[in-house]
């Protein structure tokens, strides 16, 4: 089945529901953006690993979860990959075409022979022949670049619903299409860095999601997949602003209990703003990034067990494993 050029045809009927979802998404990420200048890198990157992480779920089903990601190493390496591919991906956004930056998204990312070059195996079921492949990311990249008869949280959702039709890789269409959403949103200056939660949502509406691409894809039904695809982009950037806002008052809670116990040192400062990337932790891992002697980390760790601000999860005498559970328990 060869999809259709965008845009759709007839034109998106945009009633007053998806306005209005329009309307209330800008003004969230608009907040979100606000809180861009006062929140720390390692806030940030906690959020992009949580939304890489679900975004492999979608698609394979790993039962990953933000904890498993500190606690595994092939949770940890995948996530990366991903999250490293966007990071290029994100760095060549205003200077390559689209077609060199999502083969670039594909070759960071995958390990295969063929990474980056659109697939070469006919398909198995109803998909674009491999020769049909190329033309049709050719119209897409043309749409990307010309396009701007529809919001562009419209044209996320258009973008990404094609791409997946078309299906131009062997492997990790979704995780590419997912990650295009981001990049699309940066690109249109909607966000400047790409964590908003969508794969998240999308997990918790799986079938649907899957659901709403088989049925644009036999139906042609484009005003029901934008319907679904803005309701998730509303929850999506609700829940990043949510997590965002937790982060935020779990730090100065934090802060606020070291200044009131008297324990605020500079090692004690650097402990806790660590913890804000990496809320699990060894004592190994601590003294290595820190460059503090184990005894001087030992004593800080001992009294912020004492105040609740961190636990210990291993239950071991050696090689204990420490939890901030406030940092974690804000992104669930």
């Amino acid at each position: 089945m060869i999809p259709n050029s965008l845009p759709p045809s007839p034109k998106l009927k945009l009633d007053s529901e998806l306005l209005t979802l329009i309307s209330e998404t800008e003004k969230l990420l608009s907040q979100i953006e606000l809180l861009t200048n006062f929140t720390s890198d390692g806030f940030y990157n906690l959020i992009k690993v949580n939304e890489t992480i679900n975004s492999y779920s979608l698609d394979y089903n790993t039962g990953w979860n933000l904890e498993s990601y500190f606690f595994n190493s092939e949770t940890e390496q995948q996530t990366n990959k991903l999250i490293h591919s966007t990071e290029v991906a994100q760095k060549i956004l205003k200077d390559v075409k689209p077609s060199r930056l999502i083969k670039t998204i594909h070759k960071e990312l995958s390990e295969e022979k063929t990474a980056g070059e659109f697939r070469t195996d006919e398909p198995t079921f109803s998909l674009p022949s491999v020769g049909e492949v190329p033309e049709l990311m050719n119209s897409l990249e043309q749409y990307l670049i010309n396009d701007v008869s529809y919001h562009p949280l419209v044209n996320v959702a258009l973008v990404h619903a094609q791409f997946e039709m078309i299906h131009p890789f062997n492997s990790h269409n979704g995780v590419v299409g997912r990650t295009l959403m981001q990049l699309h949103l940066v690109w249109k200056k909607k966000l400047s860095i790409p964590v908003l939660q969508i794969s998240k949502i999308l997990r918790g509406k799986k079938i649907e999601y899957f659901d709403r691409l088989d049925d644009l894809a036999r139906n042609n039904n484009w005003n029901g997949w934008v319907k679904f695809m803005l309701r998730v982009f509303y929850e999506a950037a609700l829940l990043t602003l949510q997590y965002l806002t937790k982060l935020h008052a779990s730090a100065e809670q934090n802060t606020k209990l070291l200044i009131e116990k008297n324990l605020v040192t500079t090692a004690s400062l650097k402990l806790i703003d660590l913890l804000k990337t990496k809320p699990v932790i060894t004592i190994q891992q601590l003294t290595s990034e820190l460059n503090y002697s184990k005894q001087t980390l030992s004593v800080i760790i001992s009294k912020l067990l004492e105040e609740l601000i961190i636990e210990e999860v291993s239950g071991k005498q050696r090689y204990r494993i420490f939890k901030c559970r406030n940092f974690l328990s804000s992104i669930e």
